[in-house]
């Protein structure tokens, strides 16, 4: 299968629902309101129109897919584990309002440069690991960085927002930092985390 229009109506896809297909071109109707884990994981995608009436996207979705670009819906609290690992043509995300984004979710995607959201509280283990990230912004609002998050990528530069509590282990190892900006607020520093 290379191509699937959802018809209106439909309200409910299940885990694995569509897993490796070949899908190229996808149509989600917003009356899709239930969605399970790894719905369209290992695939062809190259775009995707997120349902604005989504408020989360499970586990797995999108993972192993050719995506580009893709912009996340204001109404996504949530990015679930794995939503995105592994596309390995995606250079640009906009992460819209999102709240927590999931361990390992964008991981082995080659993004360049990311906006982290003001409404973002806490970023998951290796979610933007092995990425191409050369400019990173962090604002403030943001709580937890998990182990790995942002490892084996870009970064010569980083400023931390003053609401970070805490940096998980591994967190920047393997960047190429020359200029960073602790701020007074920080309470954890995990082992490695700037190695």
């Amino acid at each position: 299968i290379q191509r699937v229009s959802l018809p209106s109506g439909l309200t409910t896809l299940g885990n694995y629902a569509f897993e490796r297909n070949g899908l190229k071109d996808v149509y989600i109707p917003n009356t899709i309101t239930s969605l399970g884990t790894h719905t369209f994981y290992y695939n062809n995608l190259t775009e995707v129109t997120i349902p604005t009436n989504w408020t989360t996207i499970p586990t797995g979705t999108f993972q192993q897919n050719k995506l580009q670009s893709v912009t996340i819906p204001a109404n996504i609290t949530s990015i679930g584990t794995y939503a995105f690992y592994n596309n390995p043509t995606m250079t640009s995300i906009n992460l819209g309002s999102v709240q927590t984004i999931g361990a390992y979710a964008f991981r082995y995607c080659p993004i360049e440069t990311l906006n982290i959201p003001s409404t973002t509280i806490s970023i998951g283990d290796y979610a933007f690991a092995d990425n191409a990230l050369y400019e990173l912004t962090l604002n403030a609002g943001l709580t937890n960085l998990g182990h790995s998050a942002f490892y084996n990528n870009g970064l010569e530069s980083l400023v931390l927002p003053s609401t970070l509590k805490v940096v998980g282990a591994n967190c920047f190892e393997y960047n190429d930092l020359t200029s960073l900006t602790l701020n007074q607020g920080l309470e954890i520093i995990y082992w490695g985390a700037f190695a």
